[in-house]
């Protein structure tokens, strides 16, 4: 791996995941949620089985994690952190679309999911762009072990 290709990944990443957080993240018939509203109430989610939002804190650590990790077991847990922020991602989206519970309550007054907004696919590929990172570094890990032990040290 080029060394400017994990800082470029990691700057990558956060860059769509600050450019998410202005627009609108699920859109209904008469309201729309933003991405920096499902950012800071989308814990509450939690009370209710919706794991989504636990991708937030899988991929803030796992940006820490992409830019501190040097040994192959930090490298271990930078893929896991950000595979497990892409499974709550997707999760997401199957509580939004499939069982459409997020933005509604006794009232309905938000309505149905109309659709995603530009928020929900900047945040996904944020997660992503870091998940590449974690496995082209993961990679990286494997290939300097095999050449370290080629070489007897």
């Amino acid at each position: 791996m080029s060394p400017f290709a994990r800082p470029l990944l990691l700057l990558l990443s956060i860059g769509c995941f600050f450019a998410s957080l202005p627009f609108d993240a699920a859109v209904y018939e008469r309201a729309a949620h933003g991405g920096f509203f499902m950012l800071t109430m989308g814990w509450m989610g939690l009370m209710m089985l919706h794991f989504g939002w636990c991708a937030n804190p899988m991929l803030f650590l796992g940006w820490a994690f992409l830019g501190l990790a040097k040994r192959q077991s930090a490298r271990l847990i930078t893929l896991v952190l950000f595979s497990l922020a892409m499974v709550f991602a997707l999760s997401s989206y199957v509580t939004l679309d499939v069982l459409d519970m997020i933005g509604r309550n006794e009232a309905e007054m938000a309505g149905e999911l109309e659709h995603y907004g530009p928020s929900i696919y900047l945040w996904t590929l944020s997660i992503g762009i870091g998940l590449t990172g974690a496995i082209l570094r993961w990679i990286e890990g494997k290939r300097e072990l095999a050449a370290a032990q080629s070489t007897g040290r």
